[in-house]
């Protein structure tokens, strides 16, 4: 990620916003964290979006927790700090973030950065899975394939990719059906790997509406 130094003549975030912030809306920190982050680069300011962030975490803001975490394992605004990152991420995760769910179940997976615990990320992906986030449903297929902290089962693998499918997210979509053209994680079915196909480019075709 590209980050510049403030600069004056640069883009100023917008008044309302900055009032909603001022009165406490976490929404509205969250927001303003994001502009000075990444938004607008002519006029990143990383400490200034850590200390929004910060003020919106403070404020129950689970997505505010996970931009956090992110800042602090790529020490951006703050000084570089895996421990602190992965307090970030426990902390998002119990507030509902989905993305830091998924991040945990990964680390515990691998072992990277925390102790090794395939279980307690199998977990993790699950409750990702199970709030709807059709990436953790993928990864929670994987864990049933592959036997990671759980074992295989791969009829279970199956339910879950396909459930991922579902959930309409053209990239996801792409994956499963990858999936099932190649035989990973999943017995190679090229019938339904065509259709999951055909299924995105119907999505993506101007007649859709798209």
């Amino acid at each position: 990620m590209a980050l510049f130094k403030w600069l004056r003549s640069g883009p100023k975030p917008d008044k309302e916003l900055l009032t909603l912030a001022a009165e406490g809306d976490a929404a509205a920190m969250h927001r303003l964290g994001q502009f000075y982050l990444a938004d607008a680069p002519e006029a990143a300011d990383p400490k200034q979006a850590i200390a929004w962030f910060e003020r919106a975490a403070d404020a129950g803001h689970a997505d505010a927790m996970y931009q956090l975490a992110l800042c602090a394992r790529n020490g951006v605004g703050v000084e570089k700090d895996e421990v602190r990152a992965n307090e970030w991420y426990v902390r998002a995760a119990d507030a509902g973030s989905a993305l830091a769910m998924i991040t945990l179940g990964a680390y515990y997976i691998d072992g990277l950065g925390v102790p090794k615990d395939p279980r307690r990320g199998y977990d993790y992906l699950l409750k990702a899975a199970n709030a709807g986030h059709p990436m953790g449903m993928i990864n929670v297929g994987i864990c049933n394939a592959r036997g990671y902290g759980v074992p295989k089962d791969p009829m279970n693998a199956i339910e879950w990719f396909d459930m991922a499918a579902r959930c309409g997210d053209a990239n996801v979509i792409k994956l499963v059906a990858t999936s099932y053209a190649m035989g990973e994680d999943v017995p190679r079915d090229e019938a339904k790997a065509m259709e999951l196909f055909a299924k995105i480019s119907s999505s993506t075709s101007p007649a859709s509406g798209a």
